[in-house]
């Protein structure tokens, strides 16, 4: 990547992840976001666009539905759905936004012949995972991988079942000031219409705890 930068007449500006947003305050979640909008400000800046007008701009930005989009809060228990994560990398990035916080995690769906050895990996090492439900068609083949390679919560295997059963699971499960993130790490085809779907289902049985 740098060699073909280097390459190339345009300006360049250089910009860290450890760099911090200044004051800037935003809706978004997930570490890869917050490099998005470390890119973005650089972009702006160079456009003259003001300080005033980037702040407004990140502050006011609505997440879009179905990424990392905080549903509600109930009996201190933050809800997330994810239900775009149809691959482990989308599932481990959405793991790495909450690494200081407990997390119910919801996965599972349709199998298409995906190789989850890389998520099984990344959970054993996750300590703040405590509860992963596995649905949908993958449910026995995720647990397999998760056994493998000696993941240290809990596993609870509900196969093909109904949103609102998984709902109820999670919530009763998750401990106070904890997360319960739908990032299924698979499609839907299997339990839903599609990823809309699901989540709308999702949001649904939440509403009604």
């Amino acid at each position: 990547m740098n060699n073909i930068a280097q390459k190339s007449k345009a300006k360049k500006f250089n910009f860290s992840t450890n760099d911090k947003l200044e004051s800037y305050k935003t809706n978004l979640l997930g570490k890869h976001n917050l490099n998005n909008i470390k890119a973005a400000i650089l972009v702006c800046k160079s456009l003259d666009i003001n300080d005033r007008e980037i702040k407004n701009g990140i502050e006011n930005f609505v997440p879009l539905d179905d990424r990392l989009q905080t549903i509600r809060i109930v009996n201190n228990i933050l809800f997330v759905d994810d239900s775009l994560a149809t691959i482990p990398q989308a599932t481990i990035a959405a793991l790495e936004s909450f690494e200081n916080k407990n997390i119910t995690l919801i996965l599972g769906g349709f199998d298409r012949g995906i190789d989850f050895e890389i998520l099984g990996k990344d959970l054993k090492k996750r300590k703040n995972v405590l509860n992963i439900i596995l649905i949908g068609q993958t449910a026995n083949k995720i647990e397999e991988v998760l056994v493998k390679n000696n993941f240290s919560g809990k596993i609870y295997n509900l196969g093909i079942t109904t949103m609102n059963k998984i709902v109820k699971l999670a919530h009763d499960i998750t401990p106070k000031n904890g997360i319960v993130l739908l990032s299924p790490a698979a499609t839907s085809f299997d339990m839903f219409k599609d990823y809309k779907d699901r989540a709308e289902q999702f949001k649904k049985y939440v509403s009604k705890i």
